[in-house]
């Protein structure tokens, strides 16, 4: 996305001789090119950020007795990189501050669904999973709490109140 905008700004303030015999027209490519240099050096600059987010694991099934062991609920996101909610809740929720600080309290599991194999069948029958995005949320017991089930793209501010909801009532079974 900046190539264009950076190959325009060295043309016009360096390398395109049109309007040479014209001063005023000279200096206005020349500061028009500095501009389009600066909007790409601060595109790059906020492009580049890293923002932080929900720390993912690779679901495993024996990981569900460590979370048990540790007292931690479980969410476990089933994903695809051709899914367009999935990508927007990575950009939009799984990055939120709030919801990365939150997410340190519970084991957060990822099924990537992207290219599907054979052995993740039985785990989509055994949840009922009939599409992605879907997060399920389960309690310290390893029972899922299925009013809270996400299969659509929810904001934030939803995703916040279940990671809440689960967590005071965290071993207090099915909702």
């Amino acid at each position: 996305m900046a190539v264009v905008p950076l190959a325009a700004a060295v043309h016009l303030g360096w390398l395109d001789r049109t309007g040479a015999g014209h001063r005023r027209f000279s200096i206005f490519k020349k500061v028009f090119g500095l501009c389009a240099l600066l909007g790409v050096f601060v595109y790059l600059g906020v492009a580049t950020q890293k923002k932080e987010a929900v720390p993912w694991v690779p679901y495993e099934e024996p990981l569900f007795a460590q979370a048990a062991r540790e007292n931690k609920p479980v969410i476990v996101d089933f994903y695809a990189d051709w899914c367009g909610p999935c990508r927007a809740m990575d950009r939009e929720v799984f990055t939120d501050p709030e919801i990365v600080e939150l997410s340190r309290q519970f084991l957060t599991l990822r099924l990537d669904l992207t290219r599907r194999q054979h052995h993740q069948n039985e785990i989509l029958q055994r949840y009922g999973i009939k599409g992605v995005p879907s997060i399920l949320f389960f309690d310290t017991e390893g029972r899922e709490v299925t009013s809270l089930r996400v299969e659509e793209y929810m904001d934030k501010n939803e995703i916040l109140q279940r990671m809440k909801k689960i967590l005071p009532k965290a071993s207090s079974g099915r909702q």
